[in-house]
């Protein structure tokens, strides 16, 4: 009688599952702010030297 493992193992996948969410989000933030970065300085860039 043990119907609580199965429950534990879900927790673990959900757990994981949001680990991977949260990093993709960190990901996804970071990537737009490198990009809107290169963005801001390469726009400034164009205009310094056009």
């Amino acid at each position: 009688m043990t119907p609580h493992i199965p429950n534990i193992e879900l927790d673990g996948m959900a757990d994981a599952q949001d680990r991977r969410a949260r990093r993709m989000e960190r990901l996804l933030v970071w990537a737009i702010l490198i990009l809107g970065c290169l963005y801001f300085w390469s726009a400034l860039a164009a205009g310094l030297f056009k």
